[in-house]
């Protein structure tokens, strides 16, 4: 038996998490939208990066981006997020 303590270490640790109210309903959404704001923030880090360092650094430097944006947790955008004006 499952002392109150007990109990609440393992919410803590996620062991007995079940969502409710809003997660339980857009669960899948809020994921994705925290993926895609990530990748979006993340692009919008290596075009500013890239443009102020030199052109044979950025290859590598974006494929680092890239992978950070992946750990953590997520979805690296295809293209550039903002435009630039001239």
């Amino acid at each position: 038996m499952a002392t109150a303590g007990q109990s609440s270490q393992a919410e803590s640790k996620g062991e007995s998490h079940k969502p409710s109210g809003l997660t339980a309903v857009f669960g899948e959404e809020i994921e994705q939208l925290k993926k895609t704001a990530i990748g979006a923030t993340m692009e919008l880090v290596h075009q500013v990066v890239t443009d102020a360092v030199p052109e044979p650094v950025r290859p590598d430097l974006g494929k680092i981006i890239e992978r950070v944006t992946i750990k953590l947790g997520g979805e690296p955008a295809s293209g550039p997020v903002f435009e630039t004006r001239a």
